[in-house]
């Protein structure tokens, strides 16, 4: 047999045109790839604040229904907690609509939409250096765009720790701002930093938060945004069951140091418990 001889011409056809070795990558491989990692972590990032923006603006609905049927209706305990476990035998596996989460919901209607009226009434001190650039925000009758923009979570430790809607609206502008996970927050609230740097409220622009922020990483794992099922067709389903029972694709697809287990929503109802004032 006729030993075959390797030249560089024959090595040249067996590695492409360029001559480049199989394997080799190309210059500027390395910035491609982090390109598109960084693109693939934002359109994950827009999805899933997309669905959080849905799910505070069905909670607020939800709020609303409930208030204008006990003044229409009489709605009492007894049909808001019947309602509470119809819509969980509805959609199976759906943390978010607990008796308790569905008065947070009511709650939370009241708390951007009522007590916004006391607007009218002189304001102290404490409000007074942040009234001028947020009272524009608060119409009492739309909820105000920062409030939809951030976790549900992080909307419970406002309406708890915070009474005045103007220093509640104003910490929501310094969450998406700055990226700020449920911790910080209450931190902040405690420390009374609106009182240290009440003049300092930025025009909202931002949609979402900082990519590598605590805020993104909180959004990303929030329970209650996976309830809501608007993901069933990544899985070829042809009907939507409660994000609970299972995985879905795009949670497959996060960043591996965001894919650890997801905090409860009964953990986060123990950690606002937890923090209410006694």
């Amino acid at each position: 047999m006729t030993k075959r001889k390797t030249t560089a011409t024959g090595l040249a056809r067996t590695s492409g045109q360029s001559g480049r070795l199989p394997g080799a990558l190309p210059a500027g491989y390395t910035t491609l790839l982090a390109d598109l990692k960084a693109r693939v972590r934002a359109a994950q990032l827009r999805a899933v604040v997309s669905v959080n923006r849905e799910l505070i603006l069905l909670y607020w609905d939800i709020g609303r229904t409930i208030v204008e049927g006990q003044k229409t209706k009489g709605y009492g305990k007894q049909v808001v907690e019947r309602l509470a476990e119809d819509l969980q035998k509805e959609f199976p596996g759906t943390a978010g609509f607990s008796p308790q989460n569905v008065w947070h919901m009511r709650s939370f209607y009241l708390g951007w939409t009522k007590e916004p009226q006391k607007l009218q009434q002189p304001v102290g001190e404490s409000t007074s250096k942040i009234l001028p650039q947020l009272v524009g925000e608060l119409a009492g009758s739309n909820l105000p765009q920062p409030v939809a923009e951030i976790p549900w979570g992080h909307n419970l430790v406002l309406l708890a720790k915070l009474k005045t809607p103007l220093i509640r609206l104003w910490y929501a502008h310094k969450v998406i701002e700055r990226g700020w996970s449920r911790a910080v927050l209450t931190h902040h609230i405690e420390t009374q930093l609106h009182k240290r740097e009440g003049r300092a409220v930025t025009n909202f622009q931002r949609t979402l938060a900082p990519p590598r922020s605590d805020l993104a990483e909180q959004t990303l794992k929030d329970p209650y945004s996976f309830d809501l099922t608007v993901e069933y067709a990544l899985r070829d389903l042809k009907k939507p069951i409660g994000v609970a029972q299972w995985q879905t694709k795009l949670v497959e697809s996060l960043p591996r140091n965001l894919t650890g287990s997801l905090p409860t929503v009964a953990e986060i109802e123990a950690e606002l418990d937890n923090a209410r004032p006694k």
